[in-house]
């Protein structure tokens, strides 16, 4: 899950699951907030408040922390909404992707979007997973 890939972004419904590592779910609110998604590398002291948790912790020591081989920490991709990160693919998200379906968090205009990290190596053959993303992005069932 932490060699190369890539970050599909499609449209949700209100009730999608998303386990936080491999796939988010993220609220238009969030990028009209903080800017749009860009994926970068990890910027020294960059901070980050994990799901689940009230205070920020160090984006490096959440990677550390992930039992990712130490060899592989410098090439782990950062999600951001304008400067903030929001999600470590294949690792946590951030307390900001949290969406409250029932209460004042989502607006009924508001889109509702799953980011998911597909696993795949450049010149190697597909994986199934990333065919059917392909099949779903071009309407073919």
């Amino acid at each position: 899950p932490y060699g190369w890939g890539r970050i599909v972004a499609r449209k949700a419904g209100a009730g999608v699951k998303a386990d936080g590592r491999k796939t988010v779910v993220l609220a238009s609110s969030v990028m009209h907030r903080y800017g749009p998604l860009h994926v970068g590398s990890v910027m020294r002291g960059e901070r980050m408040t994990p799901f689940g948790m009230r205070d920020s912790v160090k984006i490096r020591d959440i990677i550390a922390g992930s039992s990712l081989p130490r060899v592989l920490r410098d090439d782990v991709p950062v999600v951001r909404a304008g400067a903030v990160p929001v999600w470590i693919p294949g690792i946590r998200a951030s307390e900001l992707l949290r969406v409250d379906y029932g209460g004042t968090g989502v607006q009924r205009r508001e889109e509702i979007f799953c980011l998911s990290y597909v696993d795949g190596i450049p010149g190697q053959p597909e994986s199934p997973e990333s065919i059917e993303v392909k099949r779903l992005k071009q309407g073919k069932q």
